[in-house]
């Protein structure tokens, strides 16, 4: 809790917390603009957001790891353009791939909570931890000399409207070795994304269209519990915002059955879905241009 202030409501939260879980030990409350929780660090010293890092822990990441960067080394994003591709190069030796597969289990847990700009590469190296070879360890290492680089930088939020929530929704088609799609979403309440998401879709799509349609209903379950929790704080959502930068996808979903085609009839189901909530309004469906399309950067090793 940021305040200073005493409150009713903080209060009463305070004595549910201890009448729930008192019996391990008395919740106490901390207040004050500073707060560390679990290797992050949240700062409400700057009047309507909260800034948060992990500056301590990447710090920690950088010393354990095998290889020390200098100045001189440089990764403008975490991601190289061959990310997805799982090369020719020779199987890492097993202590090698041991070490791999703990420092993704690091920068998986750091991207999901201080840093999302990495979530991508990381998304990708998952799929590699059980049999990584030099390519994947190249990877890994362009991971860590773009943390070095911005060890320092924190992620800032900032709300415009308690009421409107807007989600951006974005796929790569058949960009895995297996050609699977690549679905990523994005959610902000004004500055900066409270909630990301990146992950390998799990079935094979046969056209772009239909991969952003998986895409949507990936995402579909965190974009209705998203509003759902809100509400649940007291806030009536008036706009719960589906951004696609696809306009077929955004017909669908606005048309269901009218729209389809011989290529989406399969698929029915995910737009019927979706079209119900929308008529619902529950949701709506926007076209975003691609430029502007923010979980784009999710998606592409752009």
């Amino acid at each position: 809790m940021a305040s200073h202030v005493s409150s009713p409501v903080n209060n009463k939260f305070a004595d549910w917390l201890n009448s729930m879980y008192g019996h391990y030990s008395e919740v106490k409350q901390t207040r004050g603009n500073f707060h560390h929780y679990l290797a992050m660090h949240f700062n409400f010293s700057h009047r309507g957001q909260v800034r948060i890092h992990m500056k301590d822990y990447i710090e920690s990441m950088l010393n354990d790891f095998l290889v020390q960067f200098t100045s001189e080394d440089s990764a403008p994003t975490p991601a190289p353009v061959d990310l997805h591709s799982t090369g020719t190069s020779p199987k890492m030796p097993p202590k090698e791939a041991e070490i791999f597969h703990t420092f993704v289990a690091k920068a998986l847990f750091l991207c999901k909570r201080a840093c999302p700009d990495i979530q991508l590469a990381v998304a990708t190296l998952c799929t590699r931890v059980k049999d990584p070879n030099q390519d994947d360890w190249c990877k890994l290492l362009r991971l860590m000399v773009f943390l070095s680089e911005t060890r320092d930088d924190e992620l800032i939020l900032f709300v415009d409207h308690l009421d409107i929530i807007r989600w951006f929704v974005n796929t790569a088609f058949a960009v895995h070795p297996d050609f699977k799609s690549h679905t990523t979403g994005a959610m902000t309440l004004g500055r900066g994304c409270i909630l990301n998401g990146s992950c390998k879709q799990k079935l094979n799509t046969r056209s772009s269209t239909e991969a952003e349609l998986v895409g949507a209903d990936d995402m579909s379950q965190l974009i209705f519990w998203t509003k759902l929790f809100v509400e649940a704080q007291g806030y009536e959502i008036k706009h719960n915002m589906l951004y696609q930068d696809n306009k077929s996808i955004v017909l669908l979903m606005e048309n269901g059955k009218s729209r389809s085609t011989k290529r989406t009839r399969a698929l029915h189901i995910r737009y019927f879905y979706l079209t119900n909530h929308i008529e619902k309004g529950n949701i709506e469906v926007h076209c975003c241009p691609t430029n502007k399309m923010v979980a784009d950067y999710h998606s592409k090793p752009l």
